[in-house]
C-alpha cells in the first residue's frame, strides 16, 4: 500500500470563532505535500494523521487508528508555528516538524523517508502558492501566499486579492 497523505492537526489549542488557526494553515501544507508524496510503501497505511500536543514529552503512536490510517501524537505546540510571520518561516518550521517528529515514526515503522524529503524539497519550488479550481467557475482562485491570518474575514480578503 502507498502512503497518500500526512496531515498535521492541533490537539493542544482550541481555535477561536472566526480565527484562522493551525489546522487551516497546516491543511495548505498537507495539500502541497500530498501532491508530491509518491513512493512511500507501507503494509496497511494510506493516511498518517499527526496530532500536535504541546503537553507531551515524547512521540506516541496512537493505538486507536482508522481503517487504512495511522494516528501519531507528537510533543509540539503549534503556537510557535502561528507566531511566525513569513511564509518562508512557516515552511522552515513545517520542514523541521516533519524531520524532527515524523521521521522517527518512519524509522520505527521501517518506511522509507526519502520520498518525503523529495516531496518537501518540491514544495519549496511552489512559490508559496496553491491554486484551486472552484466548482462552477471558469477562473482559478489563487492563494498568493501562506500568511498568518487572524480571522475568516481577513482570509476572504486575502483570497480576493
Amino acid at each position: 500500500m502507498e502512503l497518500k497523505e500526512i496531515a498535521l492537526f492541533d490537539a493542544t489549542n482550541r481555535q477561536g470563532k472566526n480565527e484562522i488557526g493551525f489546522n487551516l494553515q497546516s491543511t495548505l501544507f498537507t495539500l502541497l505535500l500530498s501532491e508530491y508524496l509518491k513512493g512511500v510503501t507501507t503494509e496497511d497505511v494510506e493516511y498518517l494523521t499527526v496530532n500536535c500536543n504541546g503537553k507531551l514529552t515524547e512521540t506516541k503512536i496512537d493505538s486507536y487508528t482508522i481503517k487504512k490510517g495511522l494516528s501519531v501524537v507528537i510533543p509540539y505546540n503549534p503556537i510557535s508555528f502561528l507566531e511566525l510571520t513569513t511564509p518562508e518561516q512557516k515552511y522552515q518550521e513545517f520542514f523541521r516538524v516533519m524531520n524532527e517528529f515524523v521521521f522517527p515514526v518512519f524509522q520505527e515503522k521501517g518506511w522509507d523517508y526519502a520520498p518525503v524529503t523529495v516531496a518537501l524539497e518540491k514544495m519549496k519550488n511552489h512559490n508559496y502558492r496553491i491554486e484551486f479550481l472552484l466548482k462552477g467557475t471558469p477562473k482559478k482562485v489563487r492563494i498568493k501566499s501562506i500568511q498568518p491570518l487572524s480571522s475568516l474575514e481577513s482570509m476572504k480578503l486575502h483570497l480576493l486579492s
